[in-house]
């Protein structure tokens, strides 16, 4: 039996992000597939459960790893998500998928009992596809604001975006501002194997660190929710052409009519019933602990057994070539890497000191032993010599000292070399460098002002101006200000809020007519 039809089977889901006060965990919208797409896809589901429901992948030991680079897409600095964060939502994924995550405890006693451990590992790429040596993630800076997931113009390198690697051997994950308040998305219906196979995610819902992260979705949990997606799981009220109450082809997860909403300020109550419903999952009613549900992530913790066999199967029989892909094999023995070198520019523009870091890489297949790292910024460098041994595919983080006295133009550089007698095979990563601008300072002018106010400066970059009473009152937003006009507003004292990329300053002006 040929199971080459199955590749056309992967799935959607929409979720929002916007202002706190409006948030919203997903939005719904509706999918018109033909009666062929329809057909093709029920036919997909009777293959699939054939096989998920006949297997018992809790026998086996096979540990399944799947090759990911990750696509960072930005426009604004508060959108860039460095090195670091991608590291902490590889943890999530794996310690999700492997249920060795910390609040697998939360989930009620019914549910938990039926719990699973995934057995599948996630690792970013050590070999691109021409074969050179990679940490996985890859950074374009682009022109664009945003990406919908209507055009998917974000795997699109000629429309702003990243190209895909190739899906047939990497787990693609782009990293963006998606745009519709979205919080991330898998495609559906798509062909598995195509330049639009992969995850997207919004920079405010991914991983666990960074400053712009939401603080319902901080978890790393809408990447697990995906990954999910894409790994043949529908949501639990039926797949997205469905109405609620359908079947989500897993047979250990209770039916329920809608998502269930994130926004009360506590998990929902055990058991959470929907008796009014046609569902009527009575006695033990949602299971909103699961990771398909749209819950916010500090109440999600869980597989099921049966999304298990299924997400197993599903790998098996549409994704089999990404298993035996050779994108986490190091092409060289000796080879370090710079991966990041990390400058807090705003910090430093604005006369603060600042202490660089660098995040080293071993992207080599033997230990290293020994090795030196270099800073360089005006002329002046600081060497820190390792002797600490670096496994083969890890990461480490170096601190140096503190540095300050900005210039209008600042270039920083680091480099790193193996210690004789071994030999780097790859010299094209070994460093890199940063190099900005700190002209004046943000400052407003005239002040008093009559008419229009101007902006002097652009470090750090105002993306809106929000002007107050000095009673609190909010008056006035601007978004991507230059010149204000401010003649409409009456003769006084007012504040005014500038949002930059990394932070708010607050400037007071007095208005005279």
């Amino acid at each position: 039996m040929k199971f080459y039809f199955l590749l056309f089977f992967v799935f959607v889901s929409i979720c929002s992000v916007a202002q706190e006060e409006t948030l919203y965990r997903c939005v719904d919208h509706e999918i018109k597939l033909s009666d062929q797409e329809k057909g093709l896809i029920s036919q997909q589901n009777a293959i699939l459960n054939q096989f998920s429901k006949v297997s018992n992948f809790r026998l086996e030991k096979t540990l399944y790893k799947i090759p990911v680079v990750v696509h960072v897409v930005y426009n604004l600095g508060k959108e860039y998500v460095s090195v670091e964060q991608v590291l902490t939502q590889m943890a999530v994924l794996n310690k999700d998928f492997r249920r060795t995550n910390s609040d697998t405890g939360l989930a009620p006693s019914v549910f938990k009992n039926i719990g699973a451990a995934i057995e599948i590992e996630f690792a970013l790429a050590r070999q691109d596809p021409n074969g050179n040596p990679t940490n996985g993630i890859t950074f374009t800076k682009t022109s664009q604001t945003s990406f919908g997931y209507q055009t998917d113009l974000v795997k699109s390198k000629a429309n702003g975006g990243a190209d895909a690697w190739d899906p047939t051997k990497y787990l693609n994950i782009w990293v963006c501002n998606l745009s519709g308040s979205v919080l991330g998305y898998v495609p559906f219906p798509m062909n598995v194997g195509t330049k639009n196979d992969g995850v997207s995610v919004s920079y405010r819902a991914f991983g666990t660190s960074g400053n712009n992260l939401s603080p319902y979705f901080n978890l790393g949990r809408t990447a697990t929710h995906e990954v999910g997606h894409w790994l043949g799981l529908y949501h639990p009220w039926g797949r997205p052409d469905a109405a609620g109450c359908t079947s989500d082809e897993v047979d250990d997860t209770p039916v329920q009519p809608r998502e269930t909403d994130y926004k009360p300020a506590t998990c929902p109550v055990f058991p959470y019933l929907d008796t009014a419903s046609k569902c009527n999952n009575a006695p033990n009613g949602r299971m909103f602990s699961n990771f398909m549900d749209y819950s916010r992530d500090a109440c999600m913790n869980m597989f099921t057994l049966g999304q298990a066999n299924r997400m197993r199967t599903f790998l098996e029989l549409n994704r089999p070539t990404i298993l035996s892909s050779n994108a986490l094999n190091s092409p060289y023995k000796n080879d370090i890497y710079v991966s990041e070198l990390l400058i807090d520019t705003a910090s430093f523009c604005n006369n603060e000191s600042v202490t660089p870091k660098v995040i080293i890489s071993n992207l080599g297949s033997d230990t290293i032993k020994k090795y030196k790292i270099t800073l360089t910024y005006k002329g002046i460098t600081e060497d820190i010599i390792c002797n600490k041994f670096l496994a083969p595919l890890k990461d480490t983080i170096f601190e140096f000292s503190t540095v300050s006295g900005k210039e209008i133009i600042n270039q920083f550089q680091v480099n790193v070399e193996l210690v004789y007698p071994v030999v780097d095979e790859y010299l094209f990563n070994n460093s890199t460098k940063i190099t900005f601008s700190c002209v004046d300072l943000l400052s407003i002018y005239p002040n008093p002002v009559l008419d229009y106010l101007k902006i002097r400066g652009n470090s750090p970059k105002v993306t809106s101006a929000t002007f107050y009473s000095l009673a609190g009152k909010e008056i006035l937003k601007i978004d991507n200000p230059i010149d204000i006009d401010v003649s409409g507003l009456q003769s006084g004292s007012y504040l005014v809020v500038f949002e930059t990329e990394t932070k708010k300053i607050r400037q007071q002006f007095i208005i005279i007519h």
